[in-house]
């Protein structure tokens, strides 16, 4: 009754994961996050849940589902890595940090714990900060006054997805 009161309310994906590799528990945000019916998955294999619905999640330098594998193959193995969830008809994009480990005591002893906490604010934040630190270097080198005007319009409007910007400049005769 604690994961289904408790946990199932949390905005914090969990998986739970049986010594055999099968999913035991899955919650709410499941669903909302990973667009994954918990329903469909309890009871199932997780490595052919990972191959069937996270293949074109990108986490790190592979992709989910081979995390998600690695995990239970290698019962040891701890993971820690932002995962990237492309936009699907029923889904927006999204960035997760995912952590799974192993279960050590406990009923579950054996098995695995997976989380998935939502950093899609974050991570566009990062990627705008980012964007703007290599447009304020590039700008800073740039020979002509038309082309620092230029390079902050397509800046604004390719990168940071302004819907218009302008650069205004003062006639130093006429003011």
């Amino acid at each position: 009754s604690l994961t289904d009161d408790v946990l199932d309310s949390s905005q914090e994906a969990t998986v739970v994961v049986d010594t055999d590799g099968t999913v035991s528990w899955a919650n709410t945000a499941t669903e909302v996050l990973l667009g994954v019916a918990r329903e469909a998955v309890r009871g199932r294999d997780y490595a052919v849940v990972a191959t069937e619905q996270y293949r074109q999640f990108e986490a790190g330098d592979r992709s989910l589902a081979s995390a998600v594998q690695s995990g239970l193959t290698n019962r040891d193995e701890v993971a820690d890595t932002v995962v990237h969830v492309p936009a699907g008809p029923d889904r927006p994009e999204r960035w997760l940090e995912y952590w799974s480990a192993p279960v050590e005591t406990g009923l579950y002893a054996g098995g695995r714990i997976e989380h998935y906490h939502e950093v899609t604010g974050r991570h566009r934040r990062e990627q705008y900060l980012r964007t703007l630190h290599r447009a304020t270097r590039e700008l800073m080198t740039a020979e002509a006054e038309a082309a620092v005007t230029d390079h902050a319009v397509t800046t604004a409007t390719a990168d940071l997805d302004f819907p218009y910007a302008a650069v205004f400049t003062r006639d130093r005769g006429t003011g």
